[in-house]
């Protein structure tokens, strides 16, 4: 990940309003990332309401040992293992993903270099709110590439869960055959 740093030159000729602004439109884009990622979370667990019925019915299918229409285990057992990878596949969007968002920790902006001595308190807050800016852009930049990456394995567990109709068409073929 390319760190970006502000390429302001004179930071000091911005203004109050114009470094408000900056602060601004930082916040709604990182905000936006933030939703990105909550909405992701929500097809996550949807697919995985799905998989987890679909694995519990299979099963329960496999184990009742009164039924024994060769298409109809085939089928379940079809469906069983399209659904585990289905899970597998969405494992990481359920415990490893972290994004940032708005605020900063005290400890990170009350800080010496913040409020540099010979400069006054206009230019001290427009020094803070763009080094926060800069902050919020690798919060950006980071939540982006995470929700690629959790968009990439949500498109692979919908593509395997629209596989679970095939089961049905492969198990009744299969069936012909035997």
């Amino acid at each position: 990940m390319e760190e970006w740093k502000a390429s302001l030159k004179d930071w000091k000729s911005v203004s109050i309003e114009m470094a408000n602004l900056f602060l601004s439109q930082s916040e709604k884009y990182l905000d936006e990332t933030v939703k990105t990622f909550e909405n992701s979370s929500r097809k996550t667990n949807q697919l995985l309401t799905i998989s987890i019925s679909i694995i519990t019915f299979s099963l329960s299918y496999l184990f009742d040992f009164k039924s024994r229409e060769i298409d109809l285990i085939l089928i379940a057992l079809f469906s069983l293992i399209i659904s585990m990878f289905s899970i597998l596949v969405l494992y990481k969007n359920l415990f490893f993903d972290q994004i940032g968002v708005k605020g900063n920790n005290p400890k990170n902006i009350i800080k010496e270099k913040f409020i540099p001595r010979g400069i006054n308190s206009n230019e001290q807050y427009i020094n803070l709110v763009l080094n926060v800016c800069e902050t919020y852009q690798k919060r950006i930049t980071r939540n982006k590439e995470v929700n690629t990456k959790r968009n990439v394995r949500i498109k692979r567990a919908t593509y395997l869960t629209l596989l679970l109709p095939v089961s049905i068409i492969l198990s009744k073929l299969i069936t012909i055959f035997i």
